[in-house]
């Protein structure tokens, strides 16, 4: 990681304040029961995966077995862990399964520990190009925002054309959709900037990490 070289586009994320529906722990065992049990990590999203540490470590004050692979294997959930960590399609699946007695949102549990919102993904830009290219970056930006903006706007039409692939009921996707969040407000900034403090705290990111830095 080399967060020096990098900036941040401004006001454009993915983000969540309080429960964003496709991040969660799924547990057998009340998640304070956790330590030394394994826990499954998918490996699709390593902020997902920091989040989840942090969540257990930091605020549970537990400290489980981690192991990364498959959620799904031959096409079941894997039973051989106390845990999973599942993300986007995998976790809206195991949550319409209700198989897990224990259920945590990791974007909620952050908020009501917090009272910040948390941010899953942001646009880096390296220093070089913002350096070489400016005024394309400019418009690069621009045109990014303008797509948010008109997004939110379809996001009826959106639902009807993404549920089915899923597979998802159309108002149940779109109430989803509606949660996710796609600007980095000042409070928004906050939140990643606490998330940063976490990550350089426990050595998961260099100290030269923080203060963030944006473009424009």
């Amino acid at each position: 990681i080399r967060p020096e070289k990098y900036r941040i586009l401004a006001d454009l994320s993915i983000s969540a304040t309080g429960p964003v529906g496709s991040v969660f722990l799924f547990s057998s065992l009340p998640p304070e029961e956790l330590a030394d049990k394994p826990v499954l990590l998918t490996g699709q999203s390593q902020t997902s995966v920091a989040l989840v540490k942090i969540i257990l470590e930091e605020f549970i004050k537990v400290r489980p077995r981690y192991q990364v692979g498959e959620i799904f294997a031959n096409g079941q959930c894997a039973r051989d862990v106390s845990a999973v960590l599942a993300i986007g399609d995998e976790a809206l699946r195991l949550n319409s399964e209700n198989i897990h007695p224990y259920r945590l949102d990791l974007a909620d549990v952050w908020h009501k520990a917090t009272g910040l919102p948390f941010v899953f993904a942001v646009f880096g830009v390296r220093e070089e190009f913002i350096s070489n290219h400016p005024s394309t970056l400019r418009q690069v930006w621009q045109t990014l925002i303008d797509c948010r903006d008109r997004g939110r706007e379809r996001l009826i039409e959106i639902s009807r054309v993404v549920a089915p692939r899923i597979p998802m009921d159309e108002a149940a996707c779109h109430d989803y959709l509606e949660r996710i969040e796609h600007q980095l407000s000042p409070t928004h900034q906050k939140g990643l900037e606490l998330f940063f403090t976490y990550l350089v705290r426990r050595g998961e990111a260099p100290d030269n990490a923080l203060p963030l830095k944006f473009f424009p």
